[in-house]
């Protein structure tokens, strides 16, 4: 009786209802005669097996393999071109035991009706690499890491529900096709390395990492797609790594708006994301742009403006890439991740007057970006402040007001030749006010900044740097030096104004750093003579170190503190 069912299943799932008998007759014949031999799991008699793996290895190609309802633990490889198919979804659950779910190694295969959970950080759901296979009407769901990977071409993953995994799909392949899935409370729902990969009419929500992620990729589609507090990131080395096909989408009802090779105006409009890329001579003004994973993504785009837009993305606010000479300014940035602006190999950019608050990373970072006028925004309440990282040279970072920040407020960590200037720095609890820090970290000028109320006001390190003029009041600790783990040598410590800090200075250098102290006020030194300096000096052995008391001096204190307008 269970193998009538089976076969009346397997009828109902692999083809339509028919208008005549005449029909119905014909494609029976037509089944029996191309599906080979049909295998059972779980049921009694004949052509029964207790194991999916025990089926498949008994298969010859063309067979069907039909699974009643049941739990099976176990992790199945399948390497004929045959039809696994479940009596339902949610009834038939495979639960991996050795790292895989389901791993494919031959083209052809029908997976259909089964449901995958348990795969470990070593395996995935289901894991394909051939050609021309196709997943239908599956649930895959609670797997460590993938739920399902695709290494091959021109597979289907079809009409899906995909949550709970690390990642729900992978594609490291060329013309898949995704279609109808719902894919939820992943960590990433889709990630997509491979060309001309088609995503349509997918529910995509509530991921916590992205929505779909596009990485050093070409001519992928994505249309027709609903998201819900997700959305499109792209990420790559060169321009036809941006270039896709984008249309039709949506995040909480507003529309994805992707731009390419063209000039445009979007002024007052409400959007869940903005991505343009090779566009020269943009505006985006008085807009609202959230509910995405990044609000405005640009790529090679130039001479641009984002102006007085209210942005909030999930993951970024604004993200940038070889993008030179654009002006982002009056916008109020809040409640992203990761950065509230990030620029990647961006040169020449002007960031000024905005308000940037409520992100948990960076409010603003530089990566690889040159030349770049960061000035007058308010940043606060942010994890971390202004982060200029290495290969960020010749950027000035002047008249900001940083404050409340949980870590540090500015930082220049591999850098060289950065001006932060005028700045009011003050209120950064974990960390430092300004921290100048990596060996090859050189030249950087702080001036004229009133830095107050830090746990830290200057941490310094690196090579060649300037540290003068500053009013550095009112923190655990004025400024510190440190080579435990880089370099602080020929650095330059003068004209400071170090008032009311618990602790003035201190310092943990290598023996010859040489670094000089000159002309500051101390509030703790009324005398004529040079002012000593405590702290430590490291010698080294290798890879060990020893640490012994230490003073440097200045030799020529100020008498009085230095007026100094920031």
């Amino acid at each position: 009786m269970r193998k009538i069912l089976a076969i009346t299943a397997i009828l109902l799932l692999l083809f339509p209802a028919f208008n005549s008998n005449h029909a119905f007759n014909y494609q029976l014949n037509e089944l029996l005669e191309s599906a080979g031999d049909i295998l059972y799991v779980g049921g009694s008699g004949p052509n029964n097996y207790t194991s999916i793996q025990d089926a498949v290895n008994d298969a010859e190609d063309g067979c069907t393999i039909f699974v009643f309802n049941g739990t099976y633990e176990e992790s199945v490889h399948i390497n004929k071109r045959i039809n696994l198919i479940g009596e339902s979804a949610q009834n038939v659950i495979l639960k991996a035991v050795s790292g895989y779910g389901i791993n494919v190694s031959c083209n052809n295969v029908l997976i259909k009706n089964i449901s995958i959970t348990n795969a470990s950080w070593n395996g995935e759901g289901i894991c394909i690499y051939s050609s021309n296979r196709t997943v239908e009407k599956c649930m895959i769901y609670g797997n460590e890491w993938t739920g399902i990977e695709l290494n091959g071409n021109e597979n289907r993953i079809m009409d899906c529900v995909i949550w709970k995994n690390s990642i729900g799909i992978e594609i490291d392949g060329n013309e898949n096709d995704l279609t109808g899935c719902q894919m939820h409370e992943n960590g990433a729902a889709i990630k997509i390395h491979g060309n001309r990969n088609r995503v349509r009419n997918c529910i995509i929500s509530n991921n916590s990492w992205n929505g779909i992620e596009i990485v050093e990729s070409s001519l992928n589609e994505i249309y027709n797609c609903s998201f819900e507090k997700n959305g499109i990131y792209i990420s790559g080395t060169s321009m036809k790594d941006f270039i896709h096909e984008i249309h039709n989408n949506t995040i909480d009802g507003s529309p994805i708006i992707y731009i390419k090779n063209s000039s445009f105006e979007l002024k007052g409009i409400e959007a869940g994301e903005i991505i343009a890329v090779g566009c020269n001579n943009f505006i985006v003004e008085n807009s609202e742009i959230a509910g995405g994973d990044i609000s405005i993504e640009i790529a090679y785009c130039n001479n641009g403006l984002i102006k007085n837009c209210s942005i909030n993305g999930r993951v970024y606010g604004m993200l940038a890439f070889n993008s030179d000479k654009n002006s982002i300014e009056k916008n109020y940035i809040n409640g992203s991740n990761e950065s509230g602006i990030e620029l990647i190999e961006c040169d020449e950019n002007k960031i000024e007057n905005n308000e940037i608050e409520g992100i948990n990373g960076n409010a603003i970072l530089l990566q690889a970006s040159c030349n770049n006028e960061i000035n007058k925004n308010s940043i606060k309440r942010n994890g971390m402040g202004i982060l200029v990282f290495s290969y960020s040279d010749y950027n000035n970072i002047s008249r900001n007001y940083v404050s409340n920040n949980q870590f540090y407020g500015i930082s220049v960590q591999g850098g060289s030749h950065n001006i932060i200037e005028e700045n009011n720095i003050r209120d950064n609890k974990g960390w430092c006010g300004i921290a100048i820090v990596k060996s090859w970290t050189k030249y950087n000028v702080v001036r004229r900044n009133n830095i107050s109320a830090n746990k830290c006001g200057v941490h310094l390190e690196g090579i060649g740097n300037m540290v003068e003029k500053n009013n550095i009041y009112g923190n655990e600790r004025g400024i510190y030096l440190s080579s435990w783990l880089s370099k602080c040598k020929r650095n330059v410590i003068k004209q400071n104004n170090f008032i009311d800090n618990s602790d003035n200075v201190g310092f943990e250098v290598d023996i010859f750093s040489f670094n000089i102290w000159t002309e500051n006020y101390w509030d703790d030194w009324n005398k004529l003579s040079p002012k000593p300096i405590y702290g430590h000096a490291i010698l080294k052995f290798g890879l060990i170190g020893l640490r012994i008391p230490w003073i440097n001096f200045d030799f020529t204190p100020a008498a009085k503190p230095y007026e100094i307008e920031a």
